[in-house]
């Protein structure tokens, strides 16, 4: 019997006039999965830093239990791969939120690329 493994979906985009509240929803999802990578770059504006928060609902930053990914440090250009995939199971429309997280102003261009692979 072999190890089959599903393949991997890149979701990618980029917002405008980003502050710290806004928020992209990833829409199309696995019910269930991992995420293995998640690459983010500031390309314009007055933000000295990006730090990435993902989760299944919107404003994961306001319940724990939503949370799925913090980036672990920040900067201008983050590029994170998790020693161990995390996994995640998206909310009942299979959606995942992310918030960049600028640290200032609400005039930031900042691109986006998430990696994940469906639970199997």
């Amino acid at each position: 019997m072999s190890d089959i493994r599903p393949p991997i979906t890149r979701y990618s985009g980029s917002v405008t006039s980003s502050g710290a509240a806004t928020e992209v929803v990833i829409s199309g999802a696995p019910a269930k999965g991992y995420v293995t990578r998640i690459h983010a770059v500031k390309t314009a504006g007055s933000a000295s830093h990006i730090q990435p928060v993902l989760g299944n609902a919107p404003n994961p930053e306001g319940t724990i239990a939503q949370i799925l990914l913090v980036a672990a440090s920040s900067g201008i250009h983050i590029d994170e791969v998790p020693s161990e995939p995390i996994p995640f199971t998206s909310n009942d429309a299979r959606q995942l939120f992310i918030r960049l997280k600028p640290d200032a102003g609400a005039d930031n261009n900042i691109s986006f690329e998430l990696l994940i692979e469906p639970a199997i």
